[in-house]
């Protein structure tokens, strides 16, 4: 069930797309659009209304990306996507902290870390350069604009989603 996912906790549709017809020609206007999924918040982080001017369609590829592929435990969930507990058992109570990224099907190992932040620095270094090869595969020039801007904030953290 939708409503059980926060991630459209408080989500809107915009006017236009409580007509099927104009939600059809936007689809519809993006070459593709068969192999693609409707994203809300990749073009606007934080993003709560579906609508033509703050949704694009990407590939489930980049869908993906930019979401934490783990279900997280409530221990776990204040930490930075990326980063993870090492195991309660773990030998090596010196380094918690583990940096993950799924990317291309497959989990990219960036090593046990002390601290948190290094475990982030870790994970945003596999994220970022992730990204320069999803921009590099991209063909639609709206996303591939979109996915480099992204990219240009990997120097400022700030800025940064990850």
């Amino acid at each position: 069930n939708w409503k059980d996912y926060h991630l459209y906790k408080d989500c809107t549709l915009h006017p236009d797309w409580l007509y099927l017809s104009k939600f059809i020609d936007w689809v519809t206007s993006w070459d593709n659009w068969e192999m693609k999924c409707i994203d809300k918040d990749i073009k606007c982080p934080g993003n709560r209304m579906y609508g033509p001017d703050t949704c694009i369609m990407v590939s489930k590829e980049i869908n993906n990306f930019f979401v934490e592929p783990h279900k997280r435990s409530p221990e776990t969930d204040h930490l930075p996507q990326g980063v993870y507990y090492s195991t309660p058992h773990s030998k090596n109570k010196k380094t918690p902290y583990r940096a993950i990224v799924r990317f291309d099907g497959t989990s990219i190992w960036g090593g046990k870390h002390a601290t948190v932040e290094s475990a982030l620095q870790a994970s945003r270094k596999i994220k970022f350069d992730s990204l320069q090869i999803l921009i590099e595969r991209e063909q639609c020039p709206t996303v591939k604009q979109i996915l480099q801007e992204i990219y240009e904030t990997k120097d400022t953290p700030s800025l940064s989603r990850w």
